[in-house]
């Protein structure tokens, strides 16, 4: 998600339209999003792994 939003987005919505690109927007958002999902991953693991 981080490292390949252009391609997220031709998988999740570039498929339904034709000769368009996807916006800054929604680039930027997708690589919020991995990054709160990859910190989330990390403190869940973490939250697991040390509960006593």
């Amino acid at each position: 998600m981080i490292m390949w939003p252009e391609f997220i987005w031709r998988w999740t919505e570039g498929w339904k339209f034709k000769n368009v690109e996807p916006s800054e927007l929604f680039l930027k958002t997708v690589r919020v999003n991995g990054i709160v999902v990859i910190i989330s991953a990390l403190f869940f693991s973490f939250l697991l792994l040390f509960w006593e």
